[in-house]
């Protein structure tokens, strides 16, 4: 039962170290010289805008899922809906899949173990709160399995043979909030 409202526990964007290529590294130098440290980035979370994929999981307002058989949804608060598929269905042809900010996700479970591959994923989209981001070429496998009534875990390694000189791994915990609802504060 993953039913309720899930919210991160953990900070993971806060110190990310991302594995890119020396171009891919100037390029990010200079993008948060240029316009982080200036001041003329906006998070495209804090405007409303979708987050992708690895940001719709790092969610500052909760996350919902809904387990079916055929699928799995994961629903934002914005409201922005993962759909993973999860009937036996293999990834459709390269040149049937476009790039979109949550991607295409093929998932299975190994027992009590939510295991997703997530192709086209729309690259140059933020990837976390400075900016950094993907290439179109980045695939992103995670394995979400619940440790205890209270406690999702998340393990995701990301690939991105364009940027990335080796595979991007971190953990991503979540808490169930006690109230299970969205509530606007005063």
């Amino acid at each position: 039962d993953w039913s309720g409202i899930w919210m991160q526990a953990t900070d993971q964007d806060a110190g990310d170290v991302l594995p890119y290529k020396p171009d891919w590294e100037a390029a990010y130098r200079e993008f948060l010289d240029t316009v982080v440290k200036t001041g003329k980035f906006t998070d495209p979370l804090t405007v409303g805008y979708t987050g992708g994929i690895l940001r719709m999981m790092s969610p500052n307002r909760g996350l919902q899922f809904v387990v079916r058989p055929e699928q799995v949804w994961i629903i934002h608060e914005r409201p922005d809906v993962r759909y993973i598929y999860t009937d036996g269905r293999p990834f459709p042809p390269p040149d049937a899949l476009w790039p979109t900010f949550e991607g295409h996700s093929i998932g299975h479970w190994e027992g009590d173990t939510l295991v997703i591959e997530t192709r086209a994923i729309r690259g140059g989209i933020p990837i976390n709160r400075t900016g950094a981001a993907l290439s179109d070429s980045a695939t992103v496998h995670e394995r979400i399995r619940k440790i205890d009534d209270r406690t999702l875990q998340s393990e995701v390694i990301v690939e991105d043979p364009v940027a990335f000189t080796t595979p991007w791994t971190f953990t991503r915990r979540y808490t169930k909030r006690d109230e299970q609802y969205f509530r606007m504060e005063n």
